[in-house]
């Protein structure tokens, strides 16, 4: 997974020697969502947050199975000693068939169960399901004092929002907001290209990004969002 910078385009910025990561879905929203140390990753800084003793594998479950899970899940599973334990959704046929794909042991179509069942086996949980739910979803889990990572948009209020974060403080857990468009891989390419110095230090850039992926297609419910944050 490659580095986050901070002070950039991708909504960080430092104070306190610490990288501060936002939303980006409204400039309204709470932007301390979580404090990673300077030259961690948002991955790092998860290991870190587990005991040395249990960090021979990491077990996360996912809720919600739907388009983005077939691209998230696989993400995570990029990761050296990463495992995922358990899916839910409110279809336990697509629960099971997510769990089918990657190995997972467990499906479920309450995520309740889900947490009662597994929470001292998983290091963390994402959540993957549609942003009503968001909030809903996220207090679960770090009531459990589990860290989590939530789907973009963070939610469709901004006192959703607020909760979400209040909740995590709370809890004191980790909690990230989803920016997966820089894990595409035309970005990561960029990325490497800078990082090689093919071009120089660039000091300012313009990045158009075009295609005709079918999103109604594959996500037919953003069709019925009447507002996100």
């Amino acid at each position: 997974m490659p580095a986050l910078r901070g002070g950039s385009a991708n909504g960080g910025r430092f104070e306190d020697e610490e990288l501060i990561f936002r939303t980006q879905s409204c400039s309204e929203f709470p932007t301390e969502l979580l404090r990673v140390k300077l030259g961690e990753t948002p991955w790092e800084t998860l290991s870190n947050s587990v005991s040395e003793n249990t960090m021979h594998e990491l077990h996360f479950a996912v809720l919600g199975t739907g388009f983005w899970a077939n691209y998230q899940v696989p993400g995570w599973l990029e990761l050296p000693g990463v495992k995922l334990l358990a899916t839910c959704d409110r279809d336990l046929n697509r629960a099971r068939a997510l769990a089918d794909r990657f190995g997972a042991l467990h499906a479920y179509a309450d995520p309740d169960e889900l947490l009662r069942n597994h929470a001292a086996e998983l290091h963390f949980v994402d959540v993957i399901t549609q942003v009503e739910t968001h909030r809903a979803m996220v207090e679960k889990v770090v009531a459990y004092g589990l860290p989590v990572i939530c789907q973009k948009p963070m939610a469709d209020s901004l006192a959703d929002a607020q909760a979400m974060l209040d909740a995590a403080r709370e809890a004191n857990v980790p909690a990230f907001v989803h920016e997966n468009w820089r894990w595409q891989a035309p970005v990561r390419r960029i990325q490497k290209i800078l990082e090689a110095g093919t071009i120089g230090k660039p000091f300012r850039a313009r990045l158009q990004f075009c295609h005709a992926f079918p999103v109604f297609e594959n996500q037919p419910a953003l069709r019925e969002v009447q507002h996100l944050a």
